[in-house]
C-alpha cells in the first residue's frame, strides 16, 4: 500500500476546508436555536393559528399520505393525539410493493415496532423544537414509549406488497403466507402522548417520564414510499 503525504499547500487547504465545514455547522446549530427561540415566542402568542392537519398526494403511486393532530395548542399534561394513513386515491384496487424509502428517521409505530405483525408501513415521530423537512437531519426524536417487557406479537417476516381497496385506508397485506393475504387492515396508526421518555433503554424496567414542557414540538408522519408531513404543536 503506497502512503503519499499531503503536500504543505494541500494541507492548509485540508485544514481550512474542515475549520471552514465546522463553522458552517456551528453557525446553523446557533441559528436554528436562535430561531426557534423567536418561533417559539410567536407560535405561544398566535398558537391557534398553526394547522392541525397536513397530506401530501403521491400520484405516482395513487397514495395519499395524511397527518393530523386532535389540537395545535395544549397546556401540559394535556393529551396530543396523532393520527397517519394512507389512503389509495383511485377508484380501482391499487397494490404497491415493499419499499423502504422512508425519508425520516425513527419514525415508529408502537413499542414493539416492526415485530408487531399488523403494523403498517407508516410511522411517526415528535421532536422538541421547531423542525421542517429541510432540516430534520439536526433533529433528534423524543422517546414516546415507556420502558418495560411488552407482549409482542411474534415475528411473521417482511411484507412484500400491498393491496388497497378503490378510494380506501384498507388494504391487504401480502409476504410469507403463501398466495393468501397475510391480513388485511387500515393503513392507520393513531396514538397519543402527555410527554416521552428517557433514562433506559426499552428493555429496562425503569425510566423517568417526562410532560411536554412549555415550548413548540415538530410532529413528523412518513410512509415506506416516501411521503412525508410535517406539523406543529405548542404546549403553553
Amino acid at each position: 500500500m503506497i502512503i503519499r503525504r499531503l503536500k504543505r499547500g494541500d494541507r492548509v487547504v485540508f485544514v481550512s476546508f474542515a475549520i471552514g465545514l465546522v463553522l458552517t455547522l456551528t453557525v446553523s446549530l446557533l441559528s436554528l436555536a436562535l430561531l426557534n427561540v423567536t418561533l417559539t415566542s410567536t407560535l405561544l402568542s398566535e398558537s391557534n393559528s398553526l394547522p392541525n392537519t397536513a397530506s401530501v398526494v403521491n400520484t405516482a403511486l395513487g397514495l395519499r399520505f395524511s397527518l393530523s393532530l386532535n389540537r395545535s395548542s395544549l397546556a401540559s399534561g394535556e393529551f396530543v393525539v396523532v393520527q397517519v394513513s394512507d389512503q389509495n386515491i383511485l377508484s380501482t384496487s391499487n397494490r404497491l410493493n415493499q419499499s423502504n424509502d422512508w425519508r425520516a428517521k425513527g419514525l415508529g409505530v408502537g413499542p414493539c415496532g416492526a415485530l408487531a405483525e399488523w403494523h403498517p408501513p407508516i410511522g411517526l415521530a415528535i421532536f422538541r423544537g421547531y423542525y421542517t423537512v429541510s432540516n430534520l437531519w439536526l433533529a433528534n426524536g423524543l422517546t414516546l414509549y415507556g420502558p418495560g417487557l411488552y407482549h409482542c406479537p411474534l415475528i411473521r417476516g417482511d411484507m412484500s406488497s400491498y393491496v388497497f381497496a378503490p378510494n380506501n385506508d384498507s388494504a391487504e397485506f401480502y409476504g410469507p403466507c403463501n398466495l393468501s393475504p397475510c391480513f388485511t387492515t387500515p393503513m392507520l396508526l393513531s396514538r397519543s402522548f402527555t410527554g416521552f421518555w428517557s433514562g433506559a433503554p426499552y428493555f429496562s424496567p425503569t425510566g423517568t417520564f417526562h410532560t411536554f414542557s412549555p415550548g413548540v414540538y415538530t410532529v413528523v408522519g412518513g410512509d415506506e414510499w416516501g411521503d412525508i408531513a410535517v406539523l406543529h404543536f405548542v404546549v403553553s
